[in-house]
């Protein structure tokens, strides 16, 4: 966006912002039909009546927030009577799915001033028969179930992101890590093996199930690195402080982070990975120098379990403590950076808040 473009943003914003107290002085209005903000016509302020314009153009004055244009019009319906046809079909709905007609959603379109009416597959005939029994108050658009964002496995985890789920970009599938901050840059991160973003490219798009992550951002891969982790750009308006533990009902907020010297040898560690799952024994060895594929990686933390293909960038922790992310393994053992050393190499930290 151009700095003109971000200017005109953050005017509209602050005008939805201050439409409080004008809003809540419309509501006692029985004839106020609702208000919406036309963003092609630069954001104004559309305020609907059924009854006088010049009255509620009174009404509001000196509660109209500043840096806006108020334009107020006429309606056919006042809020309140589409507000109680709203509750009409959505308490038929039911009795309308008897009849072979499914709703998806219903609610009040202000700007249109009616009820707007989803309905799955309609066919001209149950247009037909909402209009005969709803009016013309209400009218129909072709509309599909909701699928609730709730957690089904590490596969398919819905909102919000977080550690010990399965990852997919550019052909290469991993785990995620966990969320966390990059030091000098601004925005959220996604932390998981650097060898994954080395393999996809950072151009390629990550997602969880069919929703997009974000491209990579920066990753350590490389023959004598200290690390071998990455980032992809992210972003997670809810908690972002969360792992995946040993089931979908195991959601963790993590509120720490162990330091190296909280990991010595013989030290309980757990990991959470895509196709090797919850699993908890101990640190068998520190600081080791590893090859890792084709590099030679030090620094890395071994366990005596050993791990599966998909579960590299999968989070490494204790209890609700973040510890690290997997990188390999072998027929015996799993080796992981711990999140000091992702601190170190790539600067980032694992998110130990919701608001992180």
């Amino acid at each position: 966006m151009s700095p003109d473009e971000i200017l005109d943003m953050d005017r509209r914003v602050g005008v939805q912002s201050q439409l409080g107290e004008m809003t809540a002085r419309l509501s006692s209005d029985p004839q106020f039909a609702g208000l919406y903000l036309d963003q092609r016509a630069d954001g104004e302020v559309v305020v609907l009546t059924t009854g006088s314009e010049a009255a509620v153009r009174a009404e509001i004055r000196g509660v109209t927030p500043p840096a806006s244009s108020i334009r107020v019009a006429s309606a056919r319906y006042s809020l309140a009577v589409l507000e109680a046809l709203q509750s009409q079909i959505t308490d038929s709905a039911a009795n309308l799915r008897s009849k072979g007609i499914v709703l998806a959603s219903v609610g009040v379109d202000v700007a249109q001033n009616r009820v707007r009416v989803d309905v799955v597959n309609p066919t001209s005939d149950e247009i037909g028969l909402i209009a005969q029994q709803f009016g013309d108050a209400a009218y129909v658009q072709a509309g599909e179930l909701a699928t609730p964002a709730t957690c089904i496995s590490r596969s398919n985890c819905g909102s919000p992101l977080k550690g010990g789920l399965g990852i997919s970009g550019g052909g290469w599938t991993c785990t995620s890590g966990y969320l966390g901050r990059i030091q000098g840059s601004s925005g959220l991160f996604l932390i998981t093996a650097g060898h994954c973003l080395a393999d996809s490219g950072l151009s390629a798009t990550w997602y969880h199930y069919t929703t997009a992550i974000g491209t990579g951002y920066v990753y350590d891969y490389a023959n004598g690195a200290n690390a071998d982790a990455g980032a992809i750009r992210a972003s997670e308006p809810l908690a972002r402080n969360e792992a995946y533990a040993t089931s979908n009902t195991d959601i963790r907020s993590m509120t720490s982070t162990l330091s190296n010297s909280a990991q010595p040898t013989g030290s309980t560690i757990c990991r959470s990975g895509l196709n090797s799952g919850y699993y908890c024994a101990v640190v068998s060895s520190i600081n080791r120098d590893v090859w890792d594929g084709p590099y030679l990686i030090h620094h890395m933390w071994e366990t005596d379990y050993t791990s599966q293909g998909g579960d590299s960038g999968g989070t490494m922790m204790v209890n609700w403590s973040w510890a690290g992310i997997l990188d390999a393994y072998n027929s015996s053992h799993s080796y992981y950076t711990t999140s000091d050393w992702v601190q170190s190499t790539i600067l980032g930290s694992p998110c130990t808040s919701p608001g992180c």
